[in-house]
């Protein structure tokens, strides 16, 4: 009478070196190089437009300061150049939003002109004209670090499937 019972793997399912399927050539490990690459700079990305967003939010919260504009804005994607000074000391910037894009609407000014700039309590250097955020920027490269994410890790997975000749799983039951 045929009886089952769980096996040992390691010991019981042992298979001939001509059973053993080639390992892939070295191409492989340039392909799971690719894919580490594009998650990593997918976490990256993520990481940069959440961070920011939350000092975007932040920003409505800064202290403003009294600043003068520097330069016309002139150009395809003008940059606004002023100055500004915290406690005694005088600082040069450029940022509109904490995370600004190239196309935004920049503020009408002209150089002389007095305006309110927000400036970071903690960190005196990083200052803004407009508190808040493009939040069209914030959602993009979130979804973009997320999908970047997601072809990485799973173009891990199937390297790591092809390398290791995983095509189903397999029963650890034998028959006596």
């Amino acid at each position: 009478m045929a009886s089952t019972r769980k096996a040992n793997w390691c010991t019981e399912n042992i298979v001939s070196e001509q059973d053993i399927p080639d390992r892939p050539d070295h191409k492989t490990g340039m392909v799971a190089l690719i894919f580490l690459a594009a998650a990593a700079i997918g976490i990256g990305v993520a990481h940069y437009f959440v961070v920011n967003f939350a000092d975007a939010r932040a920003s409505h919260n800064w202290p403003p300061t009294q600043g003068v504009i520097l330069n016309e804005p002139e150009g395809q994607f003008p940059t606004v150049r002023y100055s500004y000074s915290v406690e005694g000391s005088v600082y040069v910037s450029t940022r509109n939003r904490v995370v600004d894009m190239p196309f935004a609407r920049r503020p009408d000014v002209t150089p002389g002109d007095r305006v309110r700039v927000y400036v970071n309590p903690m960190q005196p250097t990083f200052a803004v004209l407009t508190p808040g955020g493009a939040i069209f920027a914030y959602i993009a490269g979130v979804i973009f670090g997320a999908g970047m994410t997601f072809v990485g890790l799973g173009g891990l997975v199937w390297v790591a499937i092809d390398y290791f000749g995983v095509t189903k799983f397999q029963s650890l039951e034998v028959e006596r």
